[in-house]
């Protein structure tokens, strides 16, 4: 292969890679306005009995038992409620109906329950895995894998 093939096939991988980031971005903008639009609505509430605290107030309900029920590790059983609620968000006034996903991180959670089953079984490889996968973000904010992870995955 010549050498200007690899560089146009190393700025094609570039090019990928850098749509991939781009969509994740865009996910978690989406997902952020959502919740910042989630949490204004609450301002919009003059009082206790309004209509639209009720409303607020049933939606978070059902995603803190969302939250709740996939910390406890029960994938399955959340996901359903999720979507069996329909949760709707009131976007800035306007309603708008959105994935739940939006307002709880699904998974984020399914990636801890993985891992969390894979150390039960006295396996460190997907612990090892994420690590890796997260190494570059996870030392920005100082925090370095243990050396007993380190030290049981050479042995």
């Amino acid at each position: 292969m010549s050498s200007s093939s690899q560089l146009v096939h190393h700025c094609a991988d570039k090019w990928l890679q850098l749509a991939d980031l781009q969509a994740e971005e865009e996910l978690w903008l989406h997902r952020s306005k959502v919740r910042v639009g989630h949490t204004a609505n609450l301002f919009e509430c003059q009082t206790l009995e309004d209509i639209n605290f009720e409303k607020w107030s049933e939606q978070r309900l059902d995603r803190l038992l969302v939250d709740y029920m996939l910390r406890k590790g029960m994938t399955e059983s959340s996901v359903q409620l999720g979507q069996r609620k329909q949760i709707e968000v009131f976007s800035f006034s306007l309603l708008t109906r959105t994935d739940f996903k939006d307002l709880v991180d699904v998974e984020v959670f399914g990636q801890c329950r993985k891992i969390e089953q894979a150390l039960l079984a006295q396996s460190v490889t997907e612990c090892l895995t994420w690590w890796n996968e997260n190494k570059a973000a996870l030392s920005k904010i100082n925090v370095y894998c243990p050396d007993v992870v380190a030290d049981v995955d050479t042995e």
